[in-house]
């Protein structure tokens, strides 16, 4: 294929680069050599840590309510709980994000730049 831009990586940088270029009528891609997208923020940083201090929060919270209604749930079920959870808000934002990018023009080439 043949690109006007190539640009490395999908994090929120790359994103916005690409939305851009696209908007200018630009043929563009952007080259990611992790198997999922979105950046560090979205894999391992913000988004995932504040979906875990949510489920941490409202166990807190509910924390006697939480014995009262499920008292045979162990921690480890409930943290079981926040990491599907957690996953699961990732799953969502990277579905958005590449549903956008996608829609916009914008091509997405795994590899290594």
């Amino acid at each position: 294929m043949d690109y006007d831009i190539l640009i490395i990586g999908s994090g929120p940088a790359g994103q916005h680069a690409a939305w851009q270029a696209a908007r200018m009528g630009k043929r563009c891609a952007i080259i990611e050599r992790k198997p999922r997208i979105g950046g560090a923020g979205l894999q391992t940083g913000t988004i995932p840590s504040k979906a875990m201090r949510e489920v941490a929060y409202l166990l807190t919270r509910a924390g006697g309510m939480r014995r009262a209604l499920a008292p045979e749930r162990s921690r480890h079920g409930l943290l079981a709980d926040a990491v599907r959870r957690k996953e699961g808000v990732i799953a969502q934002q990277e579905s958005v994000i590449l549903q956008r990018l996608l829609s916009s023009g914008a091509a997405l080439i795994p590899g290594e730049a």
